[in-house]
């Protein structure tokens, strides 16, 4: 973990350059739910196809990706792999009105809940495998955004140690936002390998942490670094 601290402070020096400016550290401790902190690593279809793709990452991680189906029209749904957080990537809108299934893109096999209803909405519900923890299950309903997953919600509140770096350097234009966690990506130019917030972000999952960047142009950027104090 003293490798990580080295490389963000890195980071930032490199950030603020000749400009001038400030490095700041902070920590504290935290007791949090585990929304929009744990990550969902596995994911697979009754019949045990991955769900998991690589090929679409969200802030670095890979999503995961379900099919919807609707009035003979198709297309993708990529979900945000953090639990409790709704960034999602729909590249299928259904028409108003019409029924929606979700089914896995492999094999066509339906993940609609029988019986399923939103504890929000009450709209149906669809569902998947997190081997080995249970069963991850969320609503149908785009704007809704409910989520529910047994094995996590069942440990109940956690402690977690909170680490952050922040500069009042150059800052990162928001388009790079959702890549800079990508091996080989770079903002740097031909000074950087796009290998070190990469390298970070795999250390910091490894521990079941999270990292995340708030940046904007010309004020700075800031990381912020959450570990759970046990497993």
């Amino acid at each position: 973990m003293q490798q990580v601290v080295v490389n963000l402070l890195v980071n930032a020096a490199d950030a603020i350059e000749d400009r001038g400016g400030t490095v700041m550290i902070s920590s504290s401790l935290l007791v949090l739910s585990p929304h929009g902190i744990v990550h969902i690593k596995s994911a697979r279809c009754p019949r045990g196809h991955d769900l998991i793709y690589g090929d679409f990452k969200i802030e670095g991680m890979a999503s995961i990706r379900l099919k919807a189906r609707c009035d003979g029209a198709n297309g993708f749904i990529l979900l945000d792999p953090i639990y409790g957080r709704n960034r999602h990537h729909f590249e299928f809108e259904a028409p108003e009105g019409k029924p929606l299934e979700v089914v896995c893109p492999e094999c066509g096999t339906s993940l609609m809940v029988e019986r399923g209803k939103c504890e929000l909405c009450g709209s149906v519900t669809f569902s998947f495998d997190v081997p080995p923890q249970g069963t991850y299950e969320a609503c149908i309903r785009r704007e809704c955004g409910w989520q529910r997953w047994d094995a996590v919600e069942s440990a109940g509140k956690k402690e977690y140690v909170e680490l952050s770096v922040a500069d009042t350097g150059v800052g990162i234009a928001k388009e790079d936002l959702p890549r800079i966690f990508e091996p080989f990506f770079t903002t740097k130019g031909q000074k950087g390998t796009g290998l070190g917030l990469a390298v970070i972000w795999g250390i910091i999952d490894n521990h079941n942490g999270t990292i995340s960047l708030e940046s904007e142009m010309g004020k700075g950027s800031t990381f912020r670094i959450r570990l759970p104090l046990r497993p």
